[in-house]
């Protein structure tokens, strides 16, 4: 019996239920977004940083973090450093990403290395690409995740179990910022193929552990007769574990997707926004040691609709209202119709924009599904703020 991996699995399951907790996780997924002018500042500029952080439950905040800047050596020669976290129900990680480039005329050829706390997600690769300048290039990398476990392993004692990798795990990226006079395209797709150990006990062979993963996200705008907006943002995650040894079976696939369509149109006393958000989430889950068998499924579907006019030059003002539904399955049985599958909020946001380089923004959910039968001291509803500085 493997009391870790059941211990593992447990915590995933218990993750979903806390999730569910949250009724409002869609709508705060929708307004904790960076919106499309910054991210146009964020892709346009070799430097950078940028935060967005709200409120999921009573005690977990989600939190998301970006930086970048360039240590530029000659006219063929650079330096990039790029960093991103993520704190979430499903997702917690933290990269430091250090790109060596050299370019030839509109070519690229890179080297990256990600050196992190926890070796197994440690990454280098080779990457080429056609690269005219820092807004328009696309560029794909070969990398290899967790690229010394086995120079490690081989060091073990041939008294401990040991896990060498037999097929390794390389993972293929591609990724693009194209900016255009009407909009931009900014995506980085990554999709690790499956990798598999062997488990050995000194030099017996007693299982094996397979494993892949994938995510992405993209950013897409276009600007139409100059009054009309169109914004989507695509978010994607996907893990897969399995160890089959020779008395038991475990694993788990979790996979993540979220998307908002966006419309805003601008007029002489504002701008009108509507957004179509939409969330979905699948966690599998078996442990043949304890019989555990566990099938998530939940959809949430979403409509946010806004007004936003600005005070001063520096500061706008905001005033919207959001629905949210929500579906799920678990193990064969449908949830619907029961308490947090319908939610209705307004929001109040604030926004300050310092020169296009500094951005704040705070987002204030206030509660409506029993309006106006509720005290004054539910009105508070989630709230995120938002920043991002670029030079």
């Amino acid at each position: 019996m493997n009391i870790l991996l059941t211990l593992l699995l447990i915590a995933s399951i218990n993750t979903n239920k806390i999730e569910d907790g949250n009724t409002l996780y869609l709508m705060d997924k929708d307004v904790g977004y960076y919106t499309e002018n910054w991210v146009s500042s964020y892709i346009s500029n070799e430097y950078g940083i940028r935060t967005s952080q709200g409120c999921l439950d009573i005690e977990r905040w989600e939190q998301k973090y970006d930086a970048k800047f360039l240590l530029p050596i000659n006219k063929s020669f650079d330096i990039r450093y790029n960093f991103y976290k993520i704190d979430g129900y499903n997702w917690h990680k933290e990269i430091h990403q250090l790109d060596f480039n050299y370019f030839i005329k509109h070519l690229v050829f890179s080297l990256s290395i990600s050196p992190n706390y926890l070796k197994m997600d440690d990454y280098m690769g080779l990457g080429v690409g056609f690269y005219n300048n820092y807004k328009q290039n696309i560029r794909f990398f070969i990398n290899l995740k967790d690229f010394d476990h086995n120079y490690a392993t081989n060091r073990l004692y041939r008294d401990t179990i040991h896990d060498p990798y037999i097929f390794h795990p390389f993972q293929f990226e591609l990724k693009s910022n194209y900016n255009f006079s009407s909009g931009y395209i900014n995506f980085d797709v990554k999709r690790t193929m499956l990798s598999t150990k062997k488990i050995m006990d000194k030099d017996s062979l007693i299982g094996y552990i397979n494993n892949e993963d994938g995510d992405g996200y993209l950013y897409a705008y276009i600007n139409l007769f100059s009054r009309f907006d169109i914004y989507n943002v695509i978010e994607w995650k996907y893990e897969s574990f399995q160890e089959d040894r020779f008395d038991y079976h475990t694993s788990e696939k979790i996979h993540t997707f979220f998307t908002s369509t966006s419309l805003n149109y601008k007029f002489k006393y504002g701008t009108a926004h509507l957004s179509i958000p939409f969330y979905y989430k699948s966690n599998n889950i078996i442990d043949s040691d304890d019989s555990l068998t566990y099938n998530y499924r939940k959809k949430m579907y979403g409509l946010t609709v806004s007004y936003n006019k600005d005070i001063f030059k520096f500061m706008s003002i905001g005033l919207g209202y959001q629905r949210g539904l929500r579906e799920r399955l678990i193990d064969d049985i449908e949830y619907s119709n029961s308490w947090g599958d319908s939610e209705n909020r307004l929001i109040v946001s604030l926004e300050f924009n310092f020169n296009d380089k500094t951005r704040l923004k705070v987002i204030e959910g206030i509660e409506l599904d029993k309006f106006p039968h509720i005290p004054i001291t539910r009105f508070h509803n989630h709230t995120y703020v938002l920043i991002q500085f670029t030079p």
